[in-house]
């Protein structure tokens, strides 16, 4: 763009410092009522940094041979008060000049964002029905699943038969716990996903819920009751095989065949068996008070603890027995060698029972004296009691006081020198 200059006269140092623009992308944009075009319109007339005012009057004005040649330059960062500055900087002024700029005056750059905010759905109100819906959508398949778990595991939670042994007691014991947590996680789960959903899904997870945490609190109870009920009967099965082995040892021992050197092994054999005994009393005393506590809190299998209990005693008294018969005949063999003992006592005539024993409706107690009438059994002899009445007991528990021509030494389980057979009858608890 070139500028007519007047050679004779010299431009005006303010003119010059007026030409020089600060950024060359500014736009300048000059309202009415400054006319600087021929339109009558009130268009706006976008003028380029360094563009002469004169070049954008009309061509009428723009006389060369006028007087007044004198160039006039406006200043980007300077003007007139009612030029109106764009706030944000244009990239192209020139797609800018092809085209009139209408600013509007009473609406804000930001009047249109909340309508197309709506339409594409992106405010707070859009965004929060749709996460509402899909809680809703979540939470119905859960309320549904669960209902589906807690009918499967009533199905699965049996009645507790409470006659069994230990093996099913553990199991037992193992399923309910795996089905309480089962269902636990499903509640956890219910009390997340419930959080934001609708009042009617919500009061169906509240019910679907309660009944869950019911059935917990059921099936936890019979763990508990399960669990208590493990170390008892275990107390009670180990008693129960101590004395089966004690009964089968003693009853089948045959005293005649003994020598010298098997002396030492049954020491040790007895010396054991008075230590089981023990702590078999002490396991008793503590499943006794355990039995109280149940029994005050109702346990479905108290009557059955009580059995255990009862017949827990009669094992441990019937072993004391058996402990006290072996030691007395440990001591008859320090009194009588082992080799004269298949000859002594041929004629029998008074004995002492060692412990209580029965056979049928007579009874005979520990240290009760008896006439031994038959003793060519090795196994069962035939003794007479004080009022005349006749039974058959075991040889192991008579111990010999008197004998016609003989001392009172030797025992019962000196009458066994030859084979021995297997026994018809054998004596109860």
């Amino acid at each position: 763009m070139s500028f007519k200059r007047n050679r004779g006269r010299k431009t005006n140092r303010k003119n010059r410092d007026l030409c020089q623009v600060e950024d060359p992308n500014d736009v300048i944009v000059i309202e009415p009522p400054i006319d600087l075009t021929d339109s009558s319109d009130n268009e706006v007339t976008v003028i380029e940094p360094n563009q002469c005012v004169s070049d954008c009057r009309p061509m009428s004005s723009q006389n060369p041979d006028s007087d007044d040649d004198e160039i006039v330059l406006i200043e980007p960062n300077s003007g007139p008060s009612n030029v109106h500055r764009p706030q944000n900087p244009v990239e192209n002024p020139v797609e800018i000049l092809s085209h009139p700029i209408n600013v509007p005056s009473s609406e804000t750059p930001d009047a249109g964002r909340e309508t197309d905010d709506l339409a594409v759905g992106n405010n707070d109100m859009t965004s929060g029905q749709t996460m509402e819906d899909s809680n809703d959508k979540r939470l119905k398949y859960l309320v549904k699943n669960a209902r589906c778990m807690l009918e499967v595991e009533k199905k699965n939670l049996v009645e507790i038969k409470w006659d069994q042994d230990l093996i099913y007691y553990k199991q037992k014991a193992f399923s309910h716990g795996v089905i309480a947590n089962g269902l636990m996680s499903k509640v956890e789960l219910l009390d997340e996903w419930a959080k934001g959903a609708s009042i009617d899904l919500l009061n169906q997870a509240t019910i679907i819920k309660n009944q869950m945490i019911e059935t917990i609190l059921a099936t936890q109870k019979e763990c508990l009751e399960m669990e208590r009920l493990i170390p008892i009967y275990t107390v009670y099965k180990s008693a129960q095989d101590l004395y089966a082995k004690t009964r089968s040892t003693e009853l089948d021992r045959e005293w005649g065949e003994l020598r010298k050197r098997d002396i030492p092994v049954v020491k040790e054999h007895y010396a054991q068996l008075k230590t089981s005994i023990a702590e078999q009393k002490e396991q008793m005393i503590k499943v006794e008070d355990q039995k109280v506590m149940l029994e005050r809190h109702g346990h479905p299998a108290a009557r059955r603890i009580s059995q255990w209990v009862i017949n827990m005693g009669k094992y441990l008294n019937r072993m004391s027995e058996y402990l006290m018969c072996g030691t007395r005949h440990m001591d008859d063999l320090k009194v009588k060698p082992l080799v004269d003992r298949s000859k002594s006592h041929r004629r029998i005539i008074e004995g002492a029972c060692l412990c209580s024993t029965f056979d049928g409706q007579a009874r005979l107690s520990a240290g009760e004296k008896v006439n031994i009438i038959d003793s060519s059994n090795l196994f069962k002899w035939t003794v007479q009691k004080a009022d005349g009445r006749k039974l058959s007991v075991w040889s192991f528990y008579i111990r010999i006081t008197k004998a016609t021509g003989q001392s009172s030494a030797g025992s019962a389980g000196a009458m066994r020198t030859t084979a021995r057979g297997p026994a018809t009858r054998r004596s109860r608890i």
